[in-house]
Order: structure tokens, then sequence, then C-alpha cells
């Protein structure tokens, strides 16, 4: 596959449509770790813009730079399984780090670790060479894409969705922050049904999601009066109040 061909496949048109969804994409992924946002629709579009640019530019570059130059003759299907444990291990990270922050069970990370919290502990420092990962990764997309094999691009163009991902979801959870809030409900002056020092995970148009000990809740917005978000000691203890009006 020559550079004709590959823009005959993806016009400039195609490439930044392409561009735009992953901006979004990978911004939502972002954001719903995220439970306030003046407007999460700018949120969503400037994470993933940031993303991108501060996480995968240079590292594809340099990526992309070493395979022209100094391309490793392995075969096709080498580059595929290489690409796949490096997605398999994120994937891996992304459910140790998701058990850690939410405190769900992960059954499939429980069969991995056996449920060893060292192990799951060392899968989550695994995480801080996401980097390097995404380095070796894009290195061999890079052999796959410039190969004379469109079959494999096309197979690698799916590891690459995935990598992307998982990279976005665990770059949203090493920068989350938990936000305790309480919550009060339409017509209850008295405050009975207050609920309070919960967890607030995300605030949407139609629901509001927290977590009250191990448990998930989706509470209907219409009957919520307003969130007051407790901040941290750090902040002197003050309360930011959030009505759902």
């Amino acid at each position: 596959m020559n550079l004709a061909t590959l823009l005959l496949i993806i016009p400039p048109a195609v490439a930044i449509t392409i561009l735009a969804y992953l901006v979004r994409f990978l911004g939502k992924v972002i954001t719903d770790q995220t439970p306030f946002a003046d407007d999460r629709n700018w949120a969503i579009e400037l994470s993933g813009l940031f993303f991108i640019m501060n996480n995968l530019v240079i590292t594809a570059a340099v990526a992309v730079l070493f395979a022209i130059t100094l391309p490793i003759p392995f075969p096709l299907i080498i580059n595929f399984i290489i690409i796949s444990l490096i997605l398999g291990v994120l994937a891996i990270v992304g459910m140790a780090m998701t058990k850690k922050v939410y405190e769900i069970n992960m059954p499939i990370l429980d069969l991995i670790t056996q449920k060893n919290k060292e192990r799951e502990a060392d899968w989550i420092k695994v995480g801080n060479f996401t980097s390097w990962f995404l380095l070796v990764a894009f290195y061999f997309i890079a052999l796959e894409f410039i190969s004379t094999n469109i079959y494999w691009s096309i197979v690698t163009s799916c590891q690459l969705f995935f990598i992307l991902f998982y990279s976005a979801y665990i770059h949203s959870l090493r920068i989350y922050k938990p936000t305790k809030a309480d919550i009060y409900f339409m017509n209850d002056p008295q405050g009975l049904l207050t609920m309070k020092k919960v967890t607030l995970l995300k605030v949407n148009p139609d629901n509001v999601r927290i977590k009250v000990g191990k448990n998930a809740m989706i509470i209907n917005k219409s009957t919520v009066s307003k969130i007051v978000e407790i901040k941290s000691p750090k902040k002197h203890g003050k309360k930011k109040e959030t009505k759902t009006a």
C-alpha cells in the first residue's frame, strides 16, 4: 500500500473527521470521571484536545520516525501479537485502577491476580509506564501501516482505537479526585431526606450518580433541589453550592 493508495482510501476530509471524532470520544472518556462541568460539551472538547496534544502527538511522531528510519523486519503477525499484548496490559491496568478508585468487583481482574492485593497494586504501578507502552505500540502500528498489506492495516486500526481508549481511561483515573457532597431534595424543608457526605460521581442533565459506601445510586435530578460540594480540609472546609434548577 503506497502513499497514493492510502490517500485514495483516507482523503484529508475523512482524516479530519476521524480526528474530530477522536477528540470528542477521548474527551468524553476523560470527563466521565468529572462530576461537575460548567459546560460539559466544551469540557469534552478541551479534554480530548489537550490529551491528544500532550500525550499522543509527540509519542506518535517519534514512533513513526523510528518506524521509517529503523524498521524491524518482523512478520506482520508478530507485530499484531506485540500490539495485542500491549492492549491486554493496558486493559488490565484499567481494570486494576477502576477497582481501586470505585471499589467495585472486577471478576476478570480477580481471576488474573487471584484476588491478591499486592498483584493488583503492581498492575496499577505498571500504569505509570503508559507513555512507554504507547511509544512501542505506535512503532509497531506504524510498521503495519507502512506495509503493503491493507488487511493488516485495517486490523491494526481497530487495535489502535482500543489502545487510545484505554490510555485515555487510565489518564482519567489517574487525575480522578473523589468529590464529597450533600444532596438536598425538593419538598423536604426540614432536611429529613438530605444525603450527607456522599461521593458524587457525575451530574447529568436528567440524573445524578452518587456512591454511598460501596453502592452506586442514580437519583432523578428533578427531585433534587441543590447539591453542596464539600471542599477538602486544605480548602478550609468550605462548601460549594450547586443548584439543579
